[in-house]
Order: structure tokens, then C-alpha cells, then sequence
């Protein structure tokens, strides 16, 4: 014979039944409501702070001029209108591709961009005049296609750099040949430029 749980009652004195119920904190449900509530304000708040975090990131990017692309997870930097006041618009001189800019130091040239086997190549050749070494960074020279930015891809040594780390070196009274490839722009534009300092080619 199965046991059925009797729940205790009260017999008043007009012989009146009761069934004594539990106190609510003792019942299952109010502490699972309890509890869900309590996730439900953490949840929300960890969403809230979330969302703080990511766009104070995002804001912090735009102050340097960059930009996150969820696409290929990398950096890039942002194109920037022509009367804005950035580093990358104070040009001071326009050469045609092909011209020597003339430093005490040496001479900078851009001989050209082309596309070629699916990047875009520029010749660059740079003559080191002094007794001691010049470095640079190919990654701050500015390759563009119209207004578009071109992504920095790899550079290929003809003669003449020292270095096999990202700041390549020239050596006292000694010149350099070489090229920089960047990815295909994606506006399809062959306007090409190119900024290395504050000198432009085109």
C-alpha cells in the first residue's frame, strides 16, 4: 500500500479543519524566483557594462584614427577627408612619380606604383649620404588608391638594406632598392599615391 504524505491541519473549536500551509520563505518557488530575479539584474548589468567597455574602446580607436575590422581581425587606420587637420595631410610638396626629393642627408624617390601579380608595387629608391645609419618603417608610408588606404602586405629588398626586422636600415654613404606591396584597394581605383613623410607622389 503506498504512503500519501499527510500535510498537518488545525481543528478549530467549532470542529472547523484547516490545512496548515508552509510559510512562503520555505517554499521552493520563492526562492527560485528569488534567484532568477537576482541573475536577471546580473546578467543585465554585465550586458550594460559590456556595452560601456566596448564602446569606450571603439571611441578610444576613432581618437587615434583607427578602426578595428571584425572581418580579418586586424587594426587598420582610418581615411581621412582631405581638409582634415592629420599628420598623413600635412603634405608640404607634390612630386610626380619619377622625382628625387633632395635632403642633406640623401634623396628619397618614388619611381612608380603599378599593380602587379595581384598587389600593388611601389619602387622606392632612398640614397644614405651621411657616416651613420638611417632606419625606417615601411609601415608608415602611405599607399592609396583614390582615398582609399592601401593595407601594408610585405616589402622585397632589391640592394641595400642591413635589416631583416620591420625598421629597415641603410647604410652610411650607401643606397637602397626596394619594393613595397600592398593588397589591391577595394574601390578598384588606379589613382595612385604615395606619402613618405611629408612628400607626396603621384
Amino acid at each position: 500500500m503506498s504512503k500519501e504524505k499527510i500535510s498537518p491541519v488545525y481543528i478549530d473549536e467549532d470542529k472547523n479543519v484547516y490545512e496548515l500551509k508552509k510559510p512562503v520563505y520555505k517554499k521552493p518557488l520563492f526562492w527560485s524566483t528569488i534567484f532568477l530575479s537576482v541573475l536577471s539584474v546580473f546578467l543585465v548589468s554585465i550586458i550594460y557594462l559590456a556595452g560601456i567597455y566596448a564602446n569606450g574602446i571603439e571611441e578610444a580607436l576613432k581618437s587615434n584614427n583607427v578602426y578595428y575590422d571584425q572581418r580579418d581581425k586586424q587594426i587598420h587606420r582610418l581615411d581621412t577627408d582631405e581638409d582634415s587637420p592629420t599628420p598623413g595631410n600635412n603634405i608640404i610638396e607634390t612630386k610626380t612619380f619619377g622625382e628625387k626629393v633632395i635632403f642633406d642627408e640623401g634623396t628619397i624617390q618614388v619611381k612608380g606604383m603599378e599593380l602587379s601579380e595581384g598587389k600593388v608595387t611601389v619602387a622606392v629608391v632612398l640614397e644614405n649620404n651621411t657616416d651613420r645609419t638611417s632606419s625606417f618603417n615601411p609601415k608608415d608610408f602611405i599607399a592609396k588608391a583614390g582615398n582609399e588606404r592601401l593595407k601594408y602586405s610585405s616589402l622585397t629588398e632589391i640592394i641595400g638594406l642591413d635589416s631583416e626586422e620591420e625598421n629597415k636600415k641603410v647604410s652610411p654613404n650607401s643606397n637602397a632598392i626596394f619594393f613595397l606591396n600592398y593588397d589591391t584597394p577595394k574601390n578598384n581605383s588606379t589613382d595612385y599615391s604615395m606619402q613618405i613623410g611629408q612628400y607626396l607622389w603621384k
